[in-house]
């Protein structure tokens, strides 16, 4: 398998620094460990981004781009959890 075009020692462009809102106005928060059932419900090692005040039409496209094994709702219907890595 070949890499992507412009993935092999890839030089940026890097974020300065974290945007402080998420494009709905909310904050964003990275989780370890987090308690979610993501595969076989084991979720040790797992990092997930989660952001907050999320409108339900833009849940709904980001799980159907991402997939609901990246993409999970949170119990608060505003808020989801994307899988960023797992060991």
């Amino acid at each position: 398998m070949t890499e992507p075009a412009g993935v092999d020692g890839w030089n940026g462009p890097y974020l300065e620094r974290w945007p402080s809102k998420n494009p709905w106005g909310g904050k964003y928060y990275y989780i370890k460990d987090g308690n979610w059932d993501f595969d076989n419900g084991d979720d040790s090692g797992y990092r997930f981004l989660q952001l907050d005040e999320v409108p339900s039409s833009a849940i709904s496209k980001l799980e159907s781009d991402l997939g609901s094994d990246v993409v999970q709702k949170n119990t608060d219907e505003n808020k989801i959890n994307i899988l960023i890595s797992k060991d």
